[in-house]
């Protein structure tokens, strides 16, 4: 269930470290940095909770430092088109986005279960 997640962390790894020419433990300082700045976990949990929270990752290290401003500007830019503080929008934002993942995992373990019993009825056969 967890391999999808791990295969993109790495993704996202090579991607760091090609984008601004970095060795792979300076590409894992910057990153393990960025989301323990960002949700206060690093490594691959930190990149699962931060994708759960977050539609876009930064792959490069300007933006990883550039994302709090584009943050502050959007979330203004919103309360002047919709009049709903950005902490509502930020929460609501989360929660659906945490939703959605369990509604996935939850169609994932259904699935799995579904064809290990169709499984054990052909290898019964």
């Amino acid at each position: 269930f967890m391999s999808t997640p791990a295969i993109r962390y790495n993704s996202w790894l090579q991607k760091v470290g090609e984008s601004d020419n970095l060795l792979p433990p300076e590409t894992a300082t910057l990153t393990n940095s960025f989301l323990k700045r960002k949700v206060g976990v690093d490594g691959f949990i930190g990149y699962y909770v931060y994708t759960g929270q977050f539609p876009v990752i930064p792959t490069k290290q300007s933006e990883m430092k550039d994302l709090d401003s584009f943050e502050k500007k959007v979330n203004s830019r919103f309360v002047q088109l919709t009049g709903v503080a950005p902490t509502i929008v930020s929460w609501s934002m989360r929660v659906c986005f945490w939703l959605i993942r369990i509604f996935y995992f939850c169609i994932a373990v259904i699935a799995t279960i579904a064809h290990f019993r169709e499984g054990v009825k052909i290898a019964g056969r």
